[in-house]
């Protein structure tokens, strides 16, 4: 849950907020999102009954809210690129690395304003920045006649171009965007770059060049995608092979299908073991798996979810599968009674190994409220230079991005355990009985975001799964009654 404001408190000295850009486009976005909705309820009173009948009102909501969106994008987009300039014009001390910081400021605020990651910040910020230079375009997503996907589509096939041509294909493409799918607008976009700037093609694949990555994807039930972004020539390469090797394969087509066994082949290519379990599990496959689960839940008397680092909840029987298995080594990373982890020695400047898988595989992801990325940073919340202790209580998931935006002028992190603010006094924090409950993160604008923590509120493991008494096996209720000796408040 994501609970956000903004401060009425004005730092003393600061001038008066200008209210004026504001109230122009929240004027009108009102107007046009009256007329849009008086449109509608035209269209309507003037359905025939049948048409009605079959549902005609419900498809003229559903795009009269379509047109609401775009005309709300649109002039979202005026909004980040007025922040933007303001910003870039009252920079105090322009240069290389106060840009960098404004950038990096920027981009974590449009994504928390508009709760999404970073890189949906960044993305929001770019395609603002390039409708500078594609009015057109932009008058059309303002009235909502196109999309902001097709609107950013042609700002991406215009983007190595300079700022006259943009104008240019902007102006061509104008008369024809209207109705144009985002597939449709970027080949035609495409054909008008590549007309003006021969050169733009050969040289924007060059540069695209340096795009490569991976990218994993977390999916549902103990599922993850990861995706190769490559030259095109090696990705289809790659492609062709796996299907080849697949078809060719001697393994049983009973137990799998080609596109099972390509999918195998691959993950045996990247971690250089078989995969010859028809659910593609591997028995023999030497890896770590850091599971958080409570005791209970590995003795077989809880069916409550464990944590798997790297992608979180995962069903019960799966963690004891994992743990079970004799070629991993598994970190058990066991909770109290309230799905606590625990460390101890706060006076050291690095979160010691233990405590820092405890921090990641409790947190799965940055802390910052809506960011998505994966944990690369331990960082102290309250700064270690300032006697912020070493400690559970506070420790924060945080992604690189953030924990420098964090340090950046006019921002500010705080958490909170148990209704007690822990972010100015190190002793107090130090003295915390486990994890704070919220993360809170105020931004040079004076808006605020807080997060709750994801393993409190009934998310994680202490979601407590009892399993019936009759499927425990005599073991399995011997170690259940052991476990309860030490947890008598819980029954």
């Amino acid at each position: 849950m994501i609970e956000q404001g903004v401060s009425s408190a004005r730092p003393e000295g600061d001038p008066p907020p200008d209210g004026g850009f504001a109230d122009a486009v929240l004027d009108a976005l009102l107007e046009r999102v009256g007329e849009v909705v008086a449109h509608a309820l035209a269209v309507v009173a003037d359905a025939h009954e049948s048409h009605l009948a079959a549902g005609a009102a419900e498809v003229e909501v559903i795009a009269a809210c379509e047109s609401v969106v775009r005309i709300a994008q649109g002039i979202q987009h005026d909004a980040v690129s007025a922040l933007e300039h303001r910003r870039a014009s009252t920079e105090a001390e322009p240069g290389p690395v106060s840009d960098r910081n404004r950038a990096r400021s920027l981009r974590a605020e449009v994504g928390m304003a508009r709760g999404v990651g970073n890189g949906a910040g960044q993305h929001a910020l770019d395609v603002a920045v390039a409708l500078r230079e594609h009015p057109m375009t932009h008058a059309l997503l303002r009235d909502g006649a196109i999309s902001a996907a097709v609107a950013a589509a042609v700002c991406a096939e215009t983007a190595s171009l300079d700022r006259r041509l943009r104008r240019r294909v902007d102006e061509l493409l104008a008369a024809s965007l209207v109705g144009m799918s985002v597939r449709e607008a970027s080949a035609a976009a495409r054909r008008h770059v590549l007309a003006l700037d021969a050169e733009g093609g050969a040289a924007r694949a060059q540069a695209a060049r340096a795009t490569r990555h991976v990218r994993l994807r977390r999916l549902p039930d103990a599922m993850a995608e990861l995706t190769v972004r490559a030259p095109a020539e090696h990705a289809i390469s790659a492609w062709r092979r796996l299907h080849r090797d697949a078809v060719s394969s001697p393994g049983s087509r009973l137990d799998r299908t080609t596109r099972q066994i390509a999918a195998d082949l691959a993950v045996e290519a990247l971690i250089g073991v078989s995969v010859g379990d028809p659910d593609g599990s591997s028995p023999v496959l030497p890896a770590e798996v850091g599971l958080l689960m409570r005791p209970e839940t590995l003795f077989g008397s809880e069916d409550t979810p464990g944590v798997l680092d790297g992608y979180g909840p995962i069903p019960a029987a799966l963690c004891r599968r994992l743990a079970g298995r004799e070629a991993s080594w598994v970190r058990r990373l066991f909770t109290d009674d309230h799905g606590d982890p625990r460390d101890a020695d706060d006076r050291r400047r690095r979160f010691p190994a233990r405590l820092a898988r405890l921090i990641r595989t409790t947190d799965g992801q940055c802390l910052r409220p809506y960011c998505d990325c994966d944990i690369t940073d331990i960082d102290h919340v309250h700064r270690h230079s300032s006697g912020g202790p070493t400690a559970v209580v506070n420790g924060q998931g945080a992604c690189s991005h953030d924990n420098l935006v964090k340090e950046t002028r006019g921002w500010a992190v705080r958490t909170s355990a148990s209704g007690r603010d822990d972010a100015g006094d190190g002793d107090r924090a130090a003295a915390g009985a486990g994890l704070p409950d919220t993360v809170t993160w105020t931004t040079p604008t004076g808006h605020h975001y807080t997060a709750r923590r994801p393993h409190r509120a009934g998310h994680g493991p202490t979601l407590v799964a009892y399993r019936d008494l009759h499927d425990r096996s005599p073991m399995e209720s011997h170690l259940h009654d052991l476990v309860r000796a030490y947890r008598p408040e819980r029954q």
